[in-house]
């Protein structure tokens, strides 16, 4: 698997089992995507512990505050183990 941060047009944090994978989860879940070749050329690839750092500074909906390292350290192995393309975070003005 396979960590991806998108910045634009919405910031998102994405776990895939490929690179292609990530267009129809983002548009999915985040929104649509006017360029596709832009898209995936501003993809930024992060390793697990790279994941985890970002993740700790995404806020909660519940708390409205960072949801820390452990947390973060949680989530994303739980993402690892189950094998599946998904969001792990977007971002805050998707969520009001």
């Amino acid at each position: 698997m396979i960590f991806y941060q998108v910045d634009s047009p919405f910031w998102a944090l994405l776990i895939v089992e490929k690179k292609e994978d990530c267009l129809p989860l983002y548009e999915k879940w985040i929104g649509e995507v006017e360029d596709r070749n832009e898209f995936f050329n501003e993809l930024i690839p992060l390793n697990r512990n790279e994941a985890i750092k970002v993740m700790a500074k995404t806020i909660s909906e519940e708390t409205m505050q960072p949801i820390g390292m452990e947390e973060a350290m949680r989530s994303i192995t739980n993402a690892i183990k189950q094998k599946k393309a998904k969001v792990l975070g977007i971002d805050r003005s998707l969520c009001s």
